[in-house]
């Protein structure tokens, strides 16, 4: 919905949340597999 460059703020936020769930969610299942020990 957005134009190109109309909302960078937004853009960066969007990567910056994606980039944030992804590590948490590798964290989560690391920390399961180690607990599994």
């Amino acid at each position: 919905m957005f134009l190109k460059g109309s909302a960078p703020i937004m853009e960066s936020l969007t990567v910056t949340l994606a980039i944030a769930s992804i590590m948490v969610l590798g964290y989560y299942i690391v920390g399961t597999l180690l607990q599994r020990d």
